[in-house]
């Protein structure tokens, strides 16, 4: 290769953001700063809510704008610059991205999550995708759900998942769940937002199932962390079920309290719906914590279809739920490695070199 690769990256949010997308683009990012064959990445967010901390050698991030027109004005200012591709992480965002590649002369690689193409696309950010060099779909749901849209050449479509820091591993238990202020509760824990539009993730499922629950399991706890404007309706949720102590909000939980909260649980529990991979799951079974969903899109590929993490039928998720707390699962280091294993850093870094070689040939 005659030079090294100057990438432009137009995020939703990666550095100063929360949630699952964001972790993604943080890690793809990061990644590609490891490539030797990368010079310069550019990093162009439409949000920020968190003060950004050190980025990665090679990484540099613009101030975030939420307004359409002037983030895409500053996209197309940003090409004053050479550049040989360009990184869009969300479908929506794609057509501006793949308008950007074009001026650019630049190859495009697009993100795909899941859930922003289970609807019908718009012939705009369908023409986005099929001008992609390269689609990175997060599971193999969602690279199913393009191709039955898209015009896409099946080899464009690269399913690369979601990979989990070293960061989350067993800990102290005791100390976590000292931290938690947790004695011999028998802890169930969901991690995510509490959106209005992302009542899929089925934080309510788990309270309806909770009062039959603690029949067997008097002892369990939920705890929920995160926060959001679906909070009032899952309080009242829980009111209205009489649950007292046995529904816990936590608000919001740091990064660098996560993992502690993550061994302080007995069992990860996220009966999502709408999953496009889930790393909420890898972080909690990384962490050494045995982790449930529905068998249902992406949430089977993080859970490895039942090998790492229990994935189970909708129908039969409260019996399936009270079946987990009677019997031992595997939790620990075993479970951990194995995460680490499948779903690690190094398992990660080699998918996007691979990517790299197929935009710089």
């Amino acid at each position: 290769m005659h030079h090294k690769l100057k990438i432009l990256a137009l995020v939703t949010e990666a550095y100063g953001g929360r949630g699952g997308i964001a972790c993604a683009a943080r890690d793809v990012l990061e990644s590609l700063s490891l490539d030797p064959r990368i010079d310069k990445i550019s990093v162009l967010p439409r949000s920020a809510v968190d003060k950004v901390e050190a980025l990665p050698a090679k990484v540099h991030q613009g101030i975030a704008n939420s307004s359409r027109l002037t983030y895409a004005l500053n996209a197309v200012f940003s090409l004053r610059h050479a550049c040989d591709v360009v990184f869009c992480n969300h479908v929506y965002m794609a057509p501006l991205a793949a308008l950007a590649a074009k001026l650019a002369s630049a190859r495009l690689v697009i993100q795909v999550h899941g859930i922003e193409v289970w609807g019908r696309l718009s012939g705009l950010r369908r023409w986005a995708l099929e001008q992609a060099d390269c689609v990175v779909c997060v599971s193999r749901d969602t690279r199913m759900r393009i191709l039955s849209q898209c015009d896409v050449v099946p080899e464009n479509l690269v399913v690369i998942p979601n990979t989990v820091s070293e960061a989350f591993a067993p800990s102290n238990r005791n100390a976590a769940r000292e931290k938690f202020g947790l004695k011999d509760e028998l802890v169930l824990l969901a991690v995510g937002r509490l959106s209005a539009q992302e009542r899929y993730k089925g934080h309510d499922r788990v309270i309806d199932a909770l009062p039959h629950l603690l029949k067997n399991h008097p002892r369990a706890t939920f705890l929920i962390a995160g926060d959001g404007d679906d909070q009032a309706r899952l309080e009242a949720l829980a009111q209205a079920r009489r649950l007292g102590t046995h529904v816990r909000f936590l608000g919001q939980v740091s990064q660098a309290s996560l993992n502690d909260l993550y061994n302080a649980a007995d069992l990860f529990v996220l009966p999502s719906t709408g999953e496009g991979f889930g790393i909420v799951f890898l972080e909690a079974m990384a962490a050494g914590t045995p982790a449930m969903g529905l068998a249902i899109a992406g949430a089977k590929d993080a859970l490895a279809d039942g090998a790492l993490g229990v994935c189970v039928d909708e129908v039969r998720f409260p019996a399936a739920l009270d079946e987990a707390l009677s019997k031992p699962m595997t939790s620990g280091k075993d479970l951990s490695d194995a995460v680490h294993q499948r779903f690690g850093k190094p398992v990660f870094n080699v998918a996007l070199s691979h990517l790299i070689g197929r935009l710089a040939a």
